[in-house]
Order: structure tokens, then sequence, then C-alpha cells
């Protein structure tokens, strides 16, 4: 979480969702914008080498990203882009998938 706090904005904020998953609230970043910042963020990962049991392990994610759309609900917001990121596994994994 240290390194996506240095490569985001201060008015984004990430938390923790389920096991292996996060969530990061972008309130002022457009698709576009919030695209560019997982990327970036893909990016500083790949930059950095981690170790487990004493062994490098190469970082990787895949990403979904949604807008929230006027009047929806936060949990439709969350599935939408849940729904973006699995997609975006099994498209290969360490990718970044728009919702639809």
């Amino acid at each position: 979480m240290a390194i996506a706090r240095t490569t985001l904005s201060a008015s984004d904020t990430i938390a923790r969702f389920g096991g292996e998953e996060f969530v990061l609230l972008l309130p002022d970043a457009t698709l576009f914008e919030a695209s560019a910042a997982l990327a970036r963020l893909q990016r500083a990962l790949a930059q950095r080498w981690f170790v487990h049991e004493d062994m490098r392990v190469f970082v990787s994610f895949s990403a979904g990203v949604a807008m929230r759309r006027a009047g929806e609900p936060q949990d439709d917001l969350v599935r939408r882009a849940d729904r973006a990121m699995y997609e975006a596994k099994t498209s290969g994994k360490n990718r970044i998938n728009h919702a639809a």
C-alpha cells in the first residue's frame, strides 16, 4: 500500500477489499486519468522486488476501472469494477480493464 500511496494523488484513497483485492477511489479523476494512474502504479510495482520466504517475487496486478453513473448505488459501482477486474485477470492478468 505504501507504493500506491506515493504513486496516487493526495485526494485518492486505497482500502483493502477482501484477501488480495483493493479498492482505489479516485474522486477527481476521469476514466482516462484513472486508467493512467493504475498504469503508473503497475510500473512502480514492476520496478520493485519483494521478498517472500527468501525468494524475490515479482508483483503484478489486474484492475477494473469504473466511473460512477449519476444516481448509481455504491454497491453497483463496486460490482461493475469487480467484474471488469475479473475480466482483466481472465484475459491474461496484469491488465487494466474498463467496466461496461
